[in-house]
This record gives structure tokens, C-alpha cells and sequence, in this order.
């Protein structure tokens, strides 16, 4: 089997193992602390793995797989980032808000991401991946500069947020470093320290009333 994209592969699979790490450590402190707001990050941090893993063996064999096996793991993909897009908002809104209005934002990105899961299976196209993640991190970062003089966790989770924009912006601008590390290799060295710095703000993670 050829791989087509070893650099991709490779920074990918890296990124997944590190994510499935933090995973794994802060399920461990969720289990002792009982947030459900760090419940929620500690299944995005899961789908954001999963999304890694699938999405670096599709970059590294897609030219090798057969058609409907590779629609069917790129589909995986755009499906698990999107998850984790979702399960990040919602651990951030019971950090940050109160009942109803809590309910009723994440009844909104609930039925976001239905919609998002209709669209992106019918049309191959990452700009729809983008515009269904963006907007959740941006949800994120205004509700944790919200509470950035009261809650600990909002300083490292307004952090990550950004070095997260600065990844996308990087895998936008199609910036390389040299012709076997591409703007993808890149952004996922970026993105492992934005999980770093959201693994940071995960660990610090209180309900609010």
C-alpha cells in the first residue's frame, strides 16, 4: 500500500495519540472532580483523536483505498470534528451560564449540528467543516473572556481557542515550511498546543449553578 502523504500521516497520527493522552488524563481528574462541563471537553478531546487518526490514515492511503472506504472514512472525519466542535461548546456553556438560557444555546447547537451532519454528507467540501467548527470556537472564546476575570479556566481556554484560529489560519494560507511538511503538517504542530493549553483549561473546569 503506498502512502501518498507520510508528513501528514505522521504530524496527524502524533496529534491523535497526544489528544487520546489528554483524553484519557482528564477523564481521570473528571471522574474525581464530576463536572459534567469537563465531561463534555473530555468526549471532545475523544472525537478530536478519533478525527485525527481518521484523518491522517485518509491523507497517508486515500490513493490506495477503495472509493466508497474512502468516502466513508473522510465522512467519519468531518463527522468527528464536528462532534467535538459541539461537545466543546456545550462543557463551556455549563461552565459559564446558568439555566434557561444554557438549555436553550445548546438545544441551538444541537440542531446546528444535525443540520451540519445533513450538509457535509452530501457535499465534499471542507469550507462547511469550517463553517461549523469556527463558530464554536468563537462561542467558546467570547464566553470565556465573559468569565475571564472569575473563572480559572478562562484564561487557558481563551489561549487555546486562539492558537487554534492561528492553526486554521495557517492551513488557510497553504503555508509550508519545506515540500515534505505542508500547511496540514503545520497546523497539526500548532494544534497540538492549543489541546495542551485547552487541557489546561479543562483541568480547572467548575459548573456553573
Amino acid at each position: 500500500m503506498t502512502v501518498t502523504e507520510p508528513a501528514t500521516l505522521l504530524t496527524d497520527s502524533l496529534l491523535g495519540a497526544f489528544t487520546a493522552t489528554l483524553a484519557v488524563a482528564l477523564w481521570r481528574s473528571t471522574c474525581r472532580s464530576r463536572q459534567v462541563s469537563s465531561r463534555y471537553w473530555t468526549g471532545a478531546f475523544v472525537a478530536s483523536a478519533l478525527a485525527a487518526l481518521m484523518g491522517g490514515s485518509w491523507h497517508g492511503f486515500h490513493e490506495s483505498l477503495s472509493p466508497w472506504f474512502g468516502r466513508l472514512l473522510w465522512g467519519a472525519t468531518t463527522c468527528a470534528v464536528g462532534l467535538a466542535g459541539l461537545l466543546l461548546l456545550i462543557g463551556t456553556l455549563h461552565a459559564t451560564i446558568g439555566n434557561p438560557w444554557r438549555k436553550r444555546l445548546v438545544g441551538i447547537a444541537v440542531v446546528k449540528f444535525l443540520i451540519y451532519l445533513v450538509i457535509v454528507n452530501r457535499y465534499d467540501s471542507y469550507a462547511i467543516v469550517i463553517a461549523d467548527y469556527a463558530p464554536n470556537l468563537l462561542a467558546v472564546l467570547v464566553f470565556s473572556l465573559a468569565r475571564l476575570r472569575r473563572a480559572s479556566f478562562a484564561a487557558w481556554s481563551s489561549a487555546g481557542i486562539m492558537v487554534a484560529f492561528a492553526a486554521a489560519a495557517v492551513q488557510v494560507s497553504g503555508l509550508s515550511l519545506h515540500e515534505h511538511f505542508n500547511h496540514n503538517d503545520l497546523y497539526h504542530v500548532i494544534q497540538a498546543i492549543s489541546f495542551w493549553l485547552l487541557y489546561c483549561a479543562g483541568l480547572r473546569l467548575i459548573d456553573r449553578a
